[in-house]
């Protein structure tokens, strides 16, 4: 920001998509060889589908929209 004007910088979290590592895979995955699994229950937030994230940024770049900050998650 203090030396580029023209930026999106877009704030999201708990990426998960059909590729690499995430929870959804990771729990799937521990499950074939535990039976019970622990995970902590004291963290909320919203998961983004990577497909959401890209189709925004298409949209952000095709639509010339403002440049700056944007925050993105799919809905609970």
């Amino acid at each position: 920001e203090k030396h580029v004007s023209n930026f999106y910088i877009i704030r999201t979290a708990w990426v998960f998509g059909n590729y690499g590592k995430n929870f959804v895979f990771t729990m799937q995955n521990l499950a074939k060889t535990h039976k019970t699994l622990t995970v902590v229950n004291d963290q909320h937030g919203r998961p983004t589908w990577t497909r959401t994230l890209a189709e925004f940024m298409t949209f952000l770049a095709e639509n010339r929209k403002e440049f700056g900050y944007y925050h993105l998650s799919n809905d609970a």
